[in-house]
C-alpha cells in the first residue's frame, strides 16, 4: 500500500471522528435553541392577540414574528446538517427492502428549501422499485445529488428525477441545467477531496462517499455534464425481483 493511499485513509479517519465529534456537540446546543425559538415565537403570538396593541406595535410584533420564524428555519436546517454528518461517519448499516421512490421524495422534501428558490423541480417515476439497502444511506445519496443541481443552478432552473427499471436495475436520473462541469474535472470527480468549489466551502467527499454507497449495493453510478448546458447523475441499483 502506497504512502498516498495511506494518507488518504489517515485523513479520512480524522475527518469521519472529526465529522461524528461537531456533529454530536453542534446538536444538543441547536436543539436548545429551537426550543427556545418555539417558546419565543408562542410567546409573540400571544402578546399580539392583545387588543390594546395600536397598530405600531402590532407591526413590530409581526416583524419580530417574521424573524423568529426564519431563525427557526435556519436552525432547522443546522439540525439537518449535523444528522448528514451523522450519517455520512455511521459505520453500522441496516440492509432492508426500499422503495426508491419513498426514499427519492424524502430526499426533495429535505432539499425543498434549498431548491424553491432556484429550479422547478420535475419528477416522473413509473412504479416502485424495491432495492435492497440501508434507507438512510441511500437517502443520503440522493440528498447529496440533488444539493449539487441546486448550487450548480443561479436561479430559474430546472431539476429533472426520474426512475425507472432496465434490465434488473433500478436506474435513478437527476439532470439539471446548471453551468455543468469541466471536461478536465469529469475523470475526477469521485476522487477523495477533490473539489471544484472554493477553498473552504465543501469538504471533496460528497460524490466519492455516494459512488462507496452505489457500489456497496451492487450498483453503479455514470455522470454526464457539458459547461452552461447542465449535467445528468444516474445511478443503477440492483432491483429486487417481483414475485
Amino acid at each position: 500500500m502506497n504512502e498516498d493511499v495511506l494518507e488518504t485513509q489517515a485523513r479520512l479517519s480524522s475527518l469521519g471522528l472529526l465529522a461524528a465529534g461537531t456533529a454530536h456537540e453542534l446538536a444538543n446546543p441547536l436543539s436548545v435553541v429551537k426550543s427556545g425559538l418555539e417558546y419565543l415565537d408562542k410567546g409573540l403570538e400571544r402578546v399580539r392577540a392583545d387588543k390594546g396593541l395600536s397598530k405600531g406595535a402590532r407591526e413590530e410584533l409581526g416583524e419580530c414574528h417574521n424573524i423568529v420564524a426564519e431563525m427557526k428555519e435556519a436552525v432547522q436546517r443546522m439540525l439537518s446538517i449535523t444528522a448528514e454528518l451523522r450519517l455520512a461517519v455511521r459505520q453500522d448499516s441496516k440492509t432492508t427492502e426500499c422503495d426508491v421512490r419513498d426514499v427519492v421524495e424524502k430526499a426533495l422534501s429535505l432539499t425543498h428549501n434549498m431548491l424553491k428558490y432556484k429550479a422547478k423541480v420535475e419528477k416522473q417515476f413509473k412504479h416502485s422499485s424495491l432495492v435492497f439497502g440501508d434507507e438512510s444511506r441511500l437517502l443520503q445519496v440522493f440528498i447529496n445529488l440533488l444539493t449539487n443541481s441546486a448550487q450548480a443552478i443561479a436561479e430559474n432552473g430546472i431539476v429533472r428525477i426520474e426512475s425507472d427499471e432496465n434490465e434488473g436495475f433500478v436506474v435513478v436520473k437527476v439532470a439539471d441545467n446548471g453551468s455543468g462541469i469541466k471536461e478536465e474535472h469529469m475523470k475526477r470527480l469521485f476522487e477523495p477531496f477533490f473539489t471544484t468549489k472554493p477553498k473552504g466551502e465543501g469538504t471533496g467527499l460528497g460524490l466519492f462517499l455516494v459512488k462507496k454507497i452505489v457500489e456497496s449495493y451492487g450498483g453503479d453510478i455514470q455522470i454526464e455534464s457539458k459547461v452552461g448546458k447542465g449535467t445528468v447523475v444516474q445511478v443503477r441499483l440492483r432491483a429486487i425481483a417481483r414475485g
